[in-house]
């Protein structure tokens, strides 16, 4: 019985699925192809084929292994590789979303003390307005008072001035009287 060689194909393909496999079931067709013997339930068999077949399997056996332990590593090496770049989206994430929540705590500082310098120059303001209209309003008083006292110095001296025109054009005016103080 001819058997093609696996090994070959397993190491063009290690991925492929081990032949011993193959090489068994063929030994064990082999068993239960024998014929048994006439004297109970001994079979005869080609003993060199048999041998032969299990010979190889142990041939391949340690090969087979050997790829099965690659496969792991390599699975396992994959495995590793994808947790730790898993762990880096991980972190990258959770540092993108402190940065988010630091940006918007310093956007919400930012808008409170806004809102706070805002009603801070408002009150400001109001004060600033009240103090000038009441700076105004002295002023304006204080200048009243000099216009009605400019107003009465100037009444008083157009009078004078319309006293003395009439004084010219008409006779003088009787002689004061003392003032007399009553009791």
């Amino acid at each position: 019985m001819t058997v093609a060689d696996p090994f070959n194909q397993l190491v063009a393909d290690p991925y492929r699925e081990p032949d011993t496999d193959v090489l068994l079931d063929e030994a064990i067709q082999l068993l239960a192809d024998a014929r048994t013997s006439t004297m109970g339930s001994s079979i005869k068999i080609d003993r060199d084929e048999l041998l032969g077949l299990l010979l190889e399997v142990r041939e391949r056996l340690p090969e087979e292994l050997r790829s099965a332990r690659w496969l792991l590593k390599e699975r396992e090496e994959f495995i590793r590789r994808a947790r730790v770049e898993r762990d880096e989206i991980v972190l990258q994430g959770r540092q993108t979303v402190e940065g988010i929540i630091e940006r918007q705590a310093v956007v919400r500082a930012a808008e409170a003390r806004a809102r706070q310098v805002i009603a801070d120059a408002e009150a400001e303001t109001r004060l600033m307005r009240r103090q000038t209209e009441d700076y105004c309003d002295r002023k304006l008083a204080g200048f009243e008072q000099l216009l009605v006292r400019t107003q009465a110095t100037v009444a008083e001296g157009r009078d004078r001035l319309l006293g003395q025109a009439s004084l010219e054009h008409s006779p003088p005016p009787p002689p004061a009287r003392p003032l007399e103080l009553e009791d």
